[in-house]
């Protein structure tokens, strides 16, 4: 197999762990934000999943130190990719159906591509125009299904929208950046200083008390941390090192078809055709963009 093949295949296989990681995750956040305030569910999750990450990063070999020209970018992508994107959704996730908060999240990768073209200059071809096109058509079907439902509660789809486009404004800052460190090391401080925003954010706001957390809601902290904030992360970041903006978002699409599906099975809703056919549309634009040939590389807009 050719170079480009291994890294297509462990692109895809990145993808695909990604998505079941976070199509999991949102009925287990809808479980942990009706019992923990959203600053101290967050703070939780990346204050202690980011010294975890890092800890672990450094105990495998990887120089986690972070040169002074970096710290800048990494904070202020950190605060936009992670620390805006978790607060704005956290509140809003408790104001719809776990399965419609994923699917209006992921209207995000209309917004990475967007803010891709304008700050980055990225090629926007043909096959990624349709894979983008393809992924959120099939992101729209699911949505058909619930527009009652998202219609009765207004605040938490106007605000999961914003998250999503806060989420992709974040990626394409991410992505202007010439990183010279390890991607994990870069996934690690990132995690931390979103984890210390959000600690900092609970304190002043939220007050927190754990007395009335259940065992299912530390079960979801845990998950929180240890897939989601450690592995999940680790596997996030390095999906963009390997792919441009729109390509990155649009892999993901995947992820709340699975949301859907496991919230469906959990709380019993039945699956019928709209999830098939989203289904069939979202893997059709993930082939699309994920196998397609990488253009010539253009230089980074740094934004430092």
């Amino acid at each position: 197999m050719s170079n480009s093949g291994r890294s297509s295949a462990v692109g895809l296989a990145l993808v695909v762990g990604l998505s079941l990681l976070w199509g999991i995750n949102w009925p287990m956040l809808k479980i942990g934000l009706a019992e923990i305030p959203p600053f101290t569910f967050r703070a939780l999750m990346l204050g202690l999943g980011g010294p975890c990450l890092l800890a672990i990063v450094r105990a495998m070999g990887t120089d986690i130190r972070a040169p002074r020209d970096q710290w800048w970018p990494l904070f202020y992508a950190s605060m936009t990719m992670l620390t805006a994107w978790m607060i704005v959704s956290s509140y809003a996730i408790p104001m719809v159906t776990s399965g419609d908060a994923a699917i209006l999240a992921y209207s995000m990768p209309a917004w990475s591509a967007l803010f891709g073209a304008i700050i980055l200059k990225e090629r926007f071809t043909g096959r990624r125009f349709a894979g983008l096109a393809i992924g959120l058509a099939g992101v729209a079907v699911l949505l058909t299904r619930s527009f009652a439902a998202i219609g009765s509660s207004l605040d938490g789809a106007l605000l999961m929208s914003l998250a999503a486009a806060v989420w992709g404004f974040g990626i394409v800052l991410h992505k202007s950046v010439r990183w010279t460190m390890p991607v994990a090391a870069v996934a690690g401080w990132q995690v931390t200083l979103a984890g210390a925003a959000m600690t900092i954010g609970s304190l002043i706001f939220e007050r927190p008390s754990f007395g009335h957390v259940t065992a299912l809601g530390w079960f979801s902290v845990g998950f929180n941390v240890l897939a989601i904030a450690v592995l999940g992360y680790i596997m996030w970041f390095r999906i963009m090192e390997l792919y441009p903006a729109t390509v990155a978002s649009v892999g993901v699409l995947l992820t709340p078809i699975i949301g859907v599906a496991l919230g469906a099975w959990w709380l019993g809703e039945s699956v019928g055709w709209r999830e098939l056919v989203s289904l069939a549309l979202v893997v059709g634009a993930i082939a699309l963009v994920v196998f397609e040939r990488s253009p010539p590389p253009r230089p980074a807009t740094v934004l430092e």
